[in-house]
C-alpha cells in the first residue's frame, strides 16, 4: 500500500471529526458546536469531503460504497433534524467505518476492476 496525499488529507478529516466530537462530548459543546445539529453539520461537511478527496474510481464495490456513503449521509441528516444523541454516534461510527473499508480497499490492490492478485 502506499499512501497518497489525498489519503492523507482523507484521514486527516476523518481524525478531525473524531476529535472534534470527542471534545464535544467532554466539554458538552465546543465553540461553533453546541449542539447534535452543530455537530451532525461538521461530520457531514468534513466526511463529505473526505469521501470526495480520497474516493477512488474503479473499486470493484463502488456501488456499495456509494450506497453506505448516503445511507451515512443520511444518518447524519437525520442525526440533525431529530437531534438525537444515539444516531450522531451512530453517524460519526459510520464515517469512521467508511474511512476504514477505504483504507482496507487501498490497502488490498486485488480488490480493484480488472486486477487479479494471487495470493
Amino acid at each position: 500500500m502506499r499512501f497518497t496525499g489525498k489519503d492523507a488529507v482523507a484521514t486527516a478529516l476523518v481524525a478531525a471529526v473524531v476529535v472534534i466530537y470527542f471534545a464535544y462530548l467532554a466539554l458538552d459543546g465546543i465553540p461553533m458546536v453546541r449542539d447534535v445539529t452543530g455537530m451532525a453539520a461538521v461530520g457531514l461537511i468534513f466526511g463529505f469531503a473526505s469521501r470526495r478527496i480520497g474516493g477512488r474510481a474503479g473499486f470493484a464495490h463502488e456501488r456499495v460504497a456509494f450506497a453506505s456513503g448516503l445511507g451515512s449521509m443520511a444518518l447524519g441528516i437525520v442525526a440533525m433534524i431529530t437531534e438525537s444523541e444515539p444516531v450522531l454516534a451512530v453517524f460519526i461510527a459510520s464515517i469512521v467505518g467508511l474511512w476504514l473499508a477505504a483504507m482496507y480497499a487501498h490497502a488490498h490492490p486485488g480488490m480493484h476492476r480488472g486486477v487479479r492478485v494471487a495470493h
